[in-house]
């Protein structure tokens, strides 16, 4: 009988491919304990994961090329990324019954990037007691304002729009009173919300500038600075800490341009509870570039829905099918 023949490919080709998984494993850990908020590991700490990800074909490389040495290191590479992103991309299962249900929507709308016919059609579409907006400019938050149809399905709104990026909205199924507007960095709506039950939440809605990124080109990123990003997110946290002891629930959602495994993702969320983190799996990716936009995925997780109290999670998800650089967020919550 005849052997099958097999390809013996130098050890230093190994060697050589595992340069890679060992070196992403170190810059997740150097970017994990150093946790820089500027310069050029301030980028490479957002793009750790992706990174991680491109590691997979050496998995299969180490199959093919039957190289222990490979191997270990794809697998030093997975163990170290599975406990720097594991706890944001698997959840445990939990109880989701019990309780008042409320559905809420936050979605950037990407001002300019869609008619004002559109935007309204498309918050028509989302069927949800409470819809957050960030970048509602003049002309959409007119069309809103006129639609008989959003006028029926929901009644109580709060609009703040803005001619650039800076204007917020909330439209409800129940009654809500305004309690603050910002129109500083971050701009904030904050609401109060009452349910049918005659129980009562708090509601953040807010939108932080993003950090700047420096670089030769647009399109060649090698540095960047999140720290007038982080004093915003302390500003906005400065808000919210004197109400996390209260009696009310407290519902945080917008885009916070801030991704999980940044410094300023800590701020953004002590005391608060991330519904992805506690009940999602998958990254969770809400924003990608614009010019992605047809791909249908996103490839940053920085929109939010953030509760305290008696808010638990129940379900959330992503539809990045709509135009614009966000993917719409959706989340259950159960009010005991």
């Amino acid at each position: 009988m005849l052997r099958p023949m097999r390809t013996r490919f130098p050890p230093r080709l190994a060697a050589i491919l595992g340069i890679y998984p060992i070196a992403i494993a170190l810059l997740i850990l150097l970017t994990w304990f150093a946790a820089p908020r500027s310069g050029t590991l301030a980028l490479a700490q957002i793009l750790t994961p992706h990174l991680a990800l491109l590691a997979l074909p050496f998995a299969v490389a180490a199959a093919f090329l039957r190289s222990r040495l490979l191997a270990v290191a794809v697998v030093v590479l997975a163990l170290v990324a599975g406990a720097r992103f594991g706890p944001d991309w698997v959840s445990m299962p939990v109880a989701a019954s019990g309780g008042t249900s409320l559905t809420v929507v936050t979605w950037n709308l990407q001002a300019g990037s869609r008619s004002p016919e559109s935007a309204v059609a498309s918050v028509l579409a989302q069927d949800a007691d409470v819809v957050a907006l960030q970048e509602l400019t003049t002309d959409v938050s007119a069309a809103i304002a006129a639609d008989p149809r959003l006028q029926a399905a929901y009644p109580h709104r709060l609009l703040m729009p803005d001619r650039s990026v800076f204007g917020l909205g909330i439209l409800s199924r129940y009654p809500l009173a305004e309690q603050r507007r910002s129109d500083d960095d971050p701009v904030v709506l904050q609401a109060g919300l009452t349910l049918p039950s005659g129980r009562h939440l708090i509601v953040f809605n807010s939108h932080p500038m993003p950090g700047d990124i420096d670089g030769p080109r647009d399109w060649l990123p090698v540095s960047f600075d999140a720290r007038q990003r982080d004093r915003a997110l302390e500003a906005l946290h400065s808000m919210i800490d004197p109400l996390l002891d209260g009696p009310t629930p407290l519902l945080v959602v917008g885009d916070y341009n801030v991704s999980p495994i940044e410094p300023g993702y800590q701020e953004l969320t002590a005391g608060l509870t991330d519904v992805h983190a506690e009940i999602g799996n998958g990254p969770g990716w809400s924003w990608r570039p614009s010019r992605l936009v047809g791909w249908g995925v996103g490839l940053l997780r920085i929109d939010y829905v953030l509760v305290s109290g008696q808010l638990r999670p129940a379900a959330i998800g992503e539809d990045c099918s709509q135009a614009g650089d966000h993917c719409i967020v959706r989340a259950r919550l159960l009010l005991d």
